[in-house]
């Protein structure tokens, strides 16, 4: 008798989980659409917003190259020797 119990509950189970995992598809689609009626409908007075002016932000630094580079050898800052064998 216990198999047959175990058997409806979890039967219960999978109807609830499948139950809430469609409630939650059906409101995310709910939410979707009226997320994007509302980016389709124009404002009250029906003109678009101005835009704003364009401008480029550029910068300008003017720099001179080094008469030589920073380091002409590279050299290792620790050694070590090799065992032998």
């Amino acid at each position: 008798m216990n198999h047959v119990s175990s058997a409806k509950n979890r039967r219960g189970f999978k109807i609830a989980a499948a139950s809430f995992g469609a409630a939650g598809a059906l409101a995310m689609a709910v939410v979707g659409l009226g997320a994007a009626q509302g980016l389709a409908e124009p404002d009250d007075t029906g003109t678009l917003p101005p835009e704003p002016a364009i401008t480029t932000g550029e910068t300008i630094t003017e720099t001179t190259a080094p008469t030589s580079p920073e380091t002409s050898v590279a050299t290792p800052s620790v050694s070590a020797t090799t065992p032998s064998g």
